[in-house]
């Protein structure tokens, strides 16, 4: 079937040409001994001025050809038959008409033309019918609107497709073609359209279709795409295919349609390797956006004190006897003052149990006039040993009472400043100051509350803030001879070591004196989140790759699989975008499913990863959404390729080779 001519000034007639080529083929397609091509692959071979070249191109033996023109209210058709081997005419006929009844002559010309071509042929004639009648016409105009609204490369809205044909239906009801294409549509929206049991009226009216008239290939085709795209339902359809084919074993669209199941049935396999592809993806992508926004959350955790511009000076200092520690107190007091004096220093402080730091104690304490304990569960908290000032230096607020002073010393009472958190779990709502506590450090004294200052992260900014208990370093001098020694600077810490060591190689040169900054210290101490945030975004960077080559080679296969089943469509006229929105919903509807999948895996496997995360939920939305969102993406762009190539199908050369 070449494309007949629209030779009308106004070229206004390409709805009457289409509607006439799609009568012929449907009269033609009645004859099981008949092959027939549609007007997409003969008009790209027609592009040869030689009709015999065009001939062999599709690999027919026989080419129809002809024209329409509008004459006032009259319009004039002309229909060839030329011979695929001389390229000349057999016959060639002229029918005129009334352009009101337009039906009637699509139908007429269509009879006449399978008539001919079977005489020619040595063919038995189509047996005439009877003048339309009134409803007939109407459901055809109607259906013709459908097929012309929905032929604009998909840029009808279904709906409105959707009403003409059950206008149609409802004109007619024994319009075989209206039923047809009411199941097509149907199966199209996935039996959306149809309401609850929209895929079963889709399939009553592809049934309809066939009881109609049974003679025509095009209403089983129908019901085989029924059961490969409503119902999923490939070996149905494969049984379909192979009764259709006993009835009409040269109907290319029956052939289209098995081609395309044979394909499916082939990929299946492929596919489910990239199902499995997809969801593990999906469940490293989801876990390496887990740990990554817990990285974030870390990285944004307010410690409870500063650190940047921070300096860090781990001070070892010999000392063995209580004298020799006294004298490590002194000679850091003479230090910190010393270093208080470096330009570019704004505070100076030592510690014992600095956050994130090497040095430290914890145990059980006791106190008086507290809340009562659980012997099973006797209080706990950090131990530190601080010098006054510390708290200002390192920005810890104080939230009551005072800071240890010049006053606490070796020979006065014992003294100790607690967190917030550990007065609530010892004192409750009560003023904590002036209560009595004491612990297992090196003491078993009483020491007098005289503050409470805000709580801080002991060991990494993943650990909740907990119970602090700060004690004086001269009234606990053993613990004061590994300390370190905090500056904060008014410029970038690391400028000041030389003169830092210089002026700690001044008071007392034995000290050992490595350096470091609280930045890095808070940084270290999330070195393990961040290994396994690294470990687990490499591997889901590999199986996003993988899955990208998965999804590429498996569209790829595809699309070479159904090489035939593309070219007839492309024949049968359909646009070039439909062919690439197909490969496109393959490819999305197999990354669907692996993502379904992999959701499912992640919600259970999620539990294995909570104990990790911090600040963020296992089945957190937003990983979750953007994970799906990336792979989506990627399978589309690596099914776009082999889409692309779907579309550069060429009719001629898909039928030849089959």
């Amino acid at each position: 079937m070449l494309p007949f001519s629209d030779l009308s000034e106004k070229q206004d007639l390409t709805h009457l040409t289409e509607a006439l080529t799609e009568q012929i083929q449907d009269e033609l397609t009645r004859n099981r001994e008949l092959r027939v091509v549609g007007s997409t692959s003969a008009k790209q071979a027609a592009m040869s001025p030689d009709l015999r070249e065009t001939a062999r191109q599709v690999g027919v033996g026989a080419l129809i050809q002809g024209s329409v023109r509008a004459e006032d209210n009259k319009l004039r058709v002309t229909v060839r038959l030329l011979d695929g081997t001389t390229g000349s005419a057999v016959w060639s006929e002229t029918y005129k008409g009334d352009r009101q009844k337009l039906f009637d002559m699509e139908e007429k010309i269509a009879l006449s033309v399978a008539d001919k071509l079977a005489v020619q042929a040595g063919m038995q004639p189509a047996v005439a019918v009877a003048p339309p009648d009134p409803r007939r016409v109407q459901a055809s105009e109607y259906y013709q609107q459908a097929r012309a609204l929905s032929s604009r490369d998909s840029a009808g809205p279904l709906d409105e497709v959707f009403r003409l044909y059950q206008l149609a239906v409802a004109t007619d009801s024994t319009f075989a073609p209206a039923h047809a294409g009411l199941a097509s549509v149907l199966i199209q929206s996935s039996g959306a359209l149809g309401g609850p049991n929209g895929k079963n009226v889709a399939l009553e009216e592809a049934r309809k279709a066939i009881a109609i008239d049974p003679g025509l290939p095009l209403r089983y085709s129908t019901l085989i795409f029924y059961y490969r795209d409503a119902e999923l339902n490939w070996l149905k359809a494969r049984e379909e295919c192979a009764s259709s084919l006993q009835k009409f074993p040269n109907s290319v669209q029956i052939l289209a349609g098995c081609a395309s199941i044979e394909g499916l049935l082939l990929d299946r396999s492929k596919e489910l390797e990239l199902v499995a592809e997809v969801a593990a993806t999906f469940v490293l992508g989801v876990g390496a956006g887990l740990l990554l926004r817990t990285m974030m959350t870390l990285q944004a955790t307010d410690m409870g004190y500063e650190t940047r511009q921070m300096l860090v000076v781990d001070a070892d200092a010999p000392a063995t006897k209580e004298l020799t520690s006294l004298r490590a107190v002194g000679m850091f007091s003479q230090l910190f003052a010393e270093l208080g004096q470096l330009p570019g220093v704004e505070r100076v402080a030592g510690v014992m149990g600095l956050p994130t730091g090497n040095y430290g104690s914890n145990g059980y304490y006791e106190t008086r006039g507290g809340l009562p304990v659980n012997a099973d569960h006797p209080a706990w908290s950090h131990f530190s040993v601080a010098n006054p000032g510390y708290f200002g230096t390192m920005g810890i607020p104080l939230k009551g009472g005072r800071d240890f002073g010049s006053e606490d010393t070796h020979e006065s009472g014992m003294v100790a400043v607690i967190s917030e958190s550990l007065a609530r779990q010892s004192f409750g709502d009560a003023d904590a100051v002036g209560k009595q506590i004491r612990c297992c450090l090196d003491s078993d004294k009483w020491m007098a509350v005289v503050g409470v200052v805000g709580d801080v992260r002991q060991e990494s900014p993943a650990e909740r803030p907990g119970a602090t208990l700060y004690m004086p370093m001269t009234q606990h001098p053993f613990y004061a001879n590994q300390i370190h020694v905090v500056l904060r600077t008014a410029v970038k810490p690391l400028i000041l070591i030389n003169g830092v060591d210089e002026r700690i190689a001044r008071v007392d040169p034995l000290i050992a004196r490595p350096y470091t900054t609280v930045d890095a210290m808070v940084d270290k101490s999330v070195a393990t989140e961040r290994f396994r945030a690294a470990l687990i975004s490499s591997f889901a960077g590999v199986g996003l790759l993988l899955a990208m080559l998965g999804v590429y080679g498996t569209m790829a296969y595809s699309v070479a699989q159904r090489r035939f089943e593309f070219g007839v469509r492309m024949a049968f006229d359909t646009e070039r975008g439909t062919i690439l929105r197909s490969v496109l919903g393959h490819a999305s509807k197999v990354a669907c499913v692996g993502l379904v999948i992999g959701v499912a895996l992640s919600v259970v496997l999620a539990r294995l990863v909570e104990s990790m995360l911090v600040g963020v939920r296992p089945t957190d939305p937003v990983s979750l959404r953007l994970v799906s969102a990336v792979l989506l993406i990627t399978a589309l762009g690596a099914a776009l390729g082999p889409g692309w190539s779907a579309t550069r199908v060429s009719p001629m050369a898909a039928l030849r080779a089959e």
